[in-house]
């Protein structure tokens, strides 16, 4: 009986590793199909954002709420009618014959993604009983994420090529039909919290999350100073200190203020952003640098950001080990500081620098460290958590992420046109941009280092034991 229950636990396990897989590879790679998406769908060079735009606002935006609903309504269900609604959005996608029908489609993924991917982290936590075995599942789950990550553009690119820009959504309706089937017939049912949604809550958590995501989306576009950047990030304010206040008073609250009272939570749903944030802004500041500067294909800078991928899979494999030798006290701090000195390896980039001695590397410290951060937080951030609370959490720790990130996009972009802009090079050189770059990525290294500063001190005993 007990083999049956770890056979039956593993093959759950695998189900939520391969949709959060896809859901994470499909993230992203519509950025490579952008182009014959514009020529073939007549999108304007502005509506043509809102095709990862859209996605991103609706998905960022529903993170808190897919993740609740998950601990009321039962994480099978919630899982099972979010991957329908990836499914049947990805299909429309791929059929898609006008800019609207697509746009309408990605707004639908986003949803179905914003539902899904809380609750496999959320049924991840709920398999696996706090200590070695759950931080073992989350090292593996983490490699997946990762992987997923960073063979997107390589994936988009080689799907793009070799069929057509459909494919990157249609792939993903036999993956969905095949999850939907092996969750519905082996995933068990798991104890649903008692009572109904929250609406006011539920109101306030996502029109505010999407507000605040739109403001960092619309900085990007725009400035941080336009009045519709400001507008919306006034409101989204408001309405989530609103959210706070009530509540606090409300009896049945669709996020418990209590679970702040953890410490190391609270540390790590505030360091995820700040991570999450320098490494995307790396990330998509490298895809320009790759292209614009190197003149790489999109095929070859889907490459460029593959062969890096291994250290970041060996990073989440080996922080269970880790954590067991050192201690979240120790592991957390030095994972940023690979990332940050993977940033300031990443600064000797120049026009004409040869992958190998400089990127490479650089990309290769900066992910090892990101392997044992993610890892790391999210072991702190769910160490003393209640089941009743794994789905809110799941979705606090991926919305933190989303939202850092967006930001940190926004902001590291904003670092690198003032760098270039101040540069000695004329303005629309290679060099001068290239000189942007490198302002940004000492930019986000110096944030970083203050950050690690930080977590040396906050995880001290008894905090740097809590995991091992």
């Amino acid at each position: 009986m007990k083999t049956q229950l770890v056979a039956r636990r593993r093959l759950v396990f695998a189900i939520i590793c391969l949709t959060q897989f896809f859901m994470i590879v499909n993230s992203t790679i519509v950025v490579i199909a952008l182009p014959p998406i514009q020529r073939d769908l007549g999108f304007g060079v502005e509506g043509l954002t809102w095709v990862v735009n859209s996605y991103l606002l609706v998905f960022g935006g529903f993170l808190l709420l897919g993740g609740r609903i998950a601990d009321i309504f039962g994480r099978k269900q919630v899982f099972l009618i979010g991957v329908s609604v990836y499914t049947v959005a990805s299909l429309f996608a791929g059929l898609a014959t006008t800019a609207e029908i697509l746009l309408a489609a990605r707004s639908l993924q986003g949803l179905g993604a914003a539902v899904v991917i809380p609750t496999t982290l959320s049924i991840l936590l709920a398999s696996f009983p706090p200590g070695p075995e759950r931080r073992r599942a989350l090292s593996i789950w983490a490699a997946f994420n990762f992987t997923g990550a960073s063979v997107s553009l390589f994936v988009g690119g080689l799907l793009t090529h070799t069929l057509s820009w459909s494919a990157i959504f249609l792939v993903n309706v036999p993956v969905g039909l095949i999850v939907v089937a092996a969750a519905a017939r082996w995933m068990p049912m798991w104890t649903r919290i008692s009572g109904s949604i929250d609406l006011g809550g539920a109101l306030l958590v996502t029109s505010g999350s999407v507000l605040l995501v739109y403001a960092v989306l619309n900085a990007r576009q725009e400035s941080w100073i336009s009045p519709t950047t400001l507008a919306a990030g006034i409101v989204a304010v408001i309405l989530l200190g609103t959210l706070t206040l009530v509540e606090h008073f409300h009896s049945a609250p669709l996020i418990t203020p209590s679970i702040f009272r953890e410490r190391t939570l609270t540390i790590a749903v505030v360091t995820l952003p700040i991570m999450a944030g320098g490494v995307m802004a790396v990330g998509v500041l490298m895809t320009l640098y790759f292209q614009n500067i190197r003149e790489y294909s999109p095929l070859q800078t889907g490459m460029a950001f593959l062969a890096p991928t291994g250290m970041v899979v060996i990073g989440s494999l080996t922080t269970n080990h880790m954590l067991r030798w050192l201690g979240a006290g120790i592991v957390a701090p030095a994972a940023l500081f690979l990332i940050a000195a993977g940033t300031i390896l990443l600064t000797r980039v120049g026009p004409n620098s040869e992958y190998v001695t400089v990127a490479l590397p650089g990309l290769s410290v900066m992910n090892l460290g990101v392997g044992y951060g993610s890892v790391t937080l999210i072991g702190l951030a769910t160490a003393k958590l209640p089941n009743t609370d794994t789905g809110l959490v799941s979705g606090l720790v991926r919305a933190a992420e989303q939202i850092g990130g967006a930001l940190g996009i926004a902001v590291y972009s904003s670092a690198a046109a003032v760098g270039t802009a101040s540069s000695a090079a004329p303005t629309h050189s290679g060099t001068a941009i290239v000189n942007g770059y490198q302002f940004a990525f000492w930019c986000v290294a110096a944030v970083i280092i203050c950050w690690c500063l930080f977590l040396m001190v906050a995880l001290r005993k008894p905090h740097q034991s809590l995991l091992r």
